[in-house]
């Protein structure tokens, strides 16, 4: 008689979403978010159109204070597949987490209409209540008694004006703010480094000493202040100046303890910026930059295992981050062989300069191979395609329009649709991807973040001319904070376009001036028409009350735009 052996179980070697989401609850049981992403990842990579895997991805990330990255998901989710209602109450939360305030509300309020006895939608009007409530807002945000909330949105904004190397137009930004909030100190903060970063020092060091002048105890303008002699060549001076800031920095705001982080690393005080960093992490434990300072901090003090901690830490947020993948090899290295030449390693979050370019150029090696073998490598290579996402991270748009050409030769509309919805790259390159997506046939409307606002619609609703005078971007500006704001994406449609075919008619883009005034009555008739096109009468008087201007003025807008209307 022979022995049998005992068949043990055996699984497949490719499992379905529903293997992974129920691998990725076990693991919230436990309380482990990033265990947990990790699973729900893997689900939601196995099957993109799975709406409770990209919502389960969505929830962790909102917990981990990635509102952007889970914001980015839901938006592409909803822009390429049917509706889940469920989606939009995430939206929301996460439009709450970054200060947009008001497409959080009007996130909210889809929610309701498309389910309006839905598991959130008691969560959902207790939400609109709070928007709705200068004291329950400022309980939930945190925020002073004198800070205007509009404050905290247009700080957002500007900075991702800054992330995406458009200082100036930060600076304008904030101005402008500023101009109807004089005491925003919040943002005469970040106006100083708006500056700072444009180029303009004077400029910067003017506004950070008017500052301190009126709150001489500001860190904010401390820091900018250390930061200018810093730069400027007195680094005595700016030593002096940052060890003689509070050592209780409890009540600090989490960017006031990063600014003050990096610059006790800039000035080589590493022992005091790690405690920064610790306090820092326990309020942002999930913050990539947060994350790679501490490591930077312990690779700069010879703590090579703590540094490796950090980036098998950034791994497990993002197993395709390609610079965490650099620092951690690095860290091995320097762990193996501490005698050895040291590694060039950047505060900011990138790879070294050396490193850029051994990539690139291996990039450019590959695109040398025949198309045919180019399309396999790109379907079944994970490491180039992670590859070729961080170059969208070089600050070079030639580099990035290469890439993005590349992303519409392979059909990826999922990775354009992406690109035009991250708050870290400038407009003129999402406008191309725009035409390459209509191009392609995607569907339409498309979602994006364009003029510092998060929108919806169709190609010929997007693509205005790139370079618009500032005042004709104030009129997009204001048409996207009423009309937009107001959920008409129909009616804003048709405004926008009214502006695309009037401004067409002038040749080499030579627009004609217009005056403060003309901006908001531009505005008004486009909204006004817009309104009519879809539908939607208005009032008159109700326009010019929103907009705040005379009927005359809005008579003698109307006329420039009515001859196009014979179009439709």
């Amino acid at each position: 008689m022979t022995e049998q052996k005992s068949k043990g179980k055996v699984l497949p070697f490719r499992q379905g979403a529903a293997f992974y989401m129920k691998r990725g609850a076990k693991q919230m049981e436990k309380n482990d978010l990033l265990a947990a992403l990790c699973r729900y990842r893997q689900a939601y990579a196995s099957d993109p159109s799975n709406a409770d895997s990209c919502l389960a991805v969505a929830e962790i990330l909102y917990q981990m204070q990635r509102f952007e990255e889970s914001n980015r998901l839901l938006l592409l989710y909803v822009s390429m597949y049917e509706a889940v209602p469920e989606c939009y109450f995430g939206i929301a939360c996460n439009y709450f987490g970054m200060h947009e305030f008001d497409y959080a509300a009007e996130s909210l309020e889809t929610y309701l209409s498309l389910d309006p006895n839905g598991a959130f939608a008691y969560d959902a009007e207790d939400f609109l209540d709070v928007l709705d409530d200068d004291a329950e807002l400022a309980a939930a945000t945190g925020i002073s008694s004198d800070e205007d909330f509009d404050t905290l949105t247009i700080c957002t904004r500007a900075r991702h004006l800054l992330d995406a190397g458009e200082p100036g137009i930060a600076v304008d930004l904030l101005r402008e703010h500023l101009s109807e909030v004089p005491r925003a100190w919040r943002a005469w903060n970040l106006l100083s480094v708006a500056q700072y970063c444009a180029g303009d020092r004077e400029g910067a060091k003017r506004t950070t000493d008017y500052v301190l002048s009126e709150n001489p105890d500001d860190l904010s303008a401390l820091c900018s202040r250390i930061l200018l002699l810093c730069t400027g060549g007195q680094k005595e001076a700016a030593a002096e100046l940052l060890d003689a800031l509070p050592q209780d920095l409890a009540g600090a705001a989490p960017e006031t303890l990063s600014s003050i982080a990096v610059l006790q690393m800039e000035l080589s005080r590493f022992e005091a910026a790690q405690m920064t960093l610790r306090r820092l992490y326990l309020a942002a434990p999930y913050d990539t930059n947060v994350i790679h300072q501490m490591g930077y901090c312990a690779r700069m003090l010879g703590d090579f295992d703590e540094a490796q901690r950090c980036y098998r830490r950034l791994l497990r947020l993002d197993p395709t981050d390609t610079v965490a993948k650099y620092y951690l090899a690095s860290a091995k290295s320097a762990a193996e062989q501490p005698s050895g030449k040291a590694a060039y390693w950047s505060l900011s979050y990138r790879v070294p300069l050396p490193e850029m370019l051994r990539r690139l150029n291996h990039i450019n090696r590959m695109f040398g191979l025949p198309q045919g073998e180019l399309r396999i490598r790109w379907k079944t290579d994970e490491s180039f395609r992670n590859l070729l996402n961080w170059v969208l991270t070089v600050p070079d748009d030639r580099v990035k329009r290469a890439i993005l050409s590349f992303y519409y030769m392979m059909g990826d509309e999922r990775a354009l649709r992406s690109f035009l919805l991250r708050t870290d790259q400038g407009d003129a390159l999402k406008r191309e991807v725009l035409a390459l997506l209509r191009r392609m046939g995607a569907k339409e409307p498309y979602m994006a973040y364009l003029e510092s606002q998060w929108i919806q619609g169709r190609v010929s609703m997007l693509l205005l001319p790139e370079k618009l005078p500032p005042a004709y971007e104030q009129v997009l500006r204001l048409l996207m904070e009423h009309c937009f704001a107001d959920g008409q994406q129909e009616a804003a449609s048709y405004s926008v376009d009214l502006l695309r075919k009037y401004l067409a008619q002038f040749e080499d883009n030579h627009f004609p001036r217009i005056s403060t005034n003309q901006e908001a009555s531009f505005a008004a008739a486009l909204d006004l028409l817009g309104g009519r096109l879809a539908g939607k009468e208005q009032d008159e008087q109700e326009i010019c009350k929103r907009y705040k201007i005379t009927q005359i003025r809005l008579r003698n807008a109307l006329a420039k735009f009515e001859p196009f209307l014979e179009e439709y």
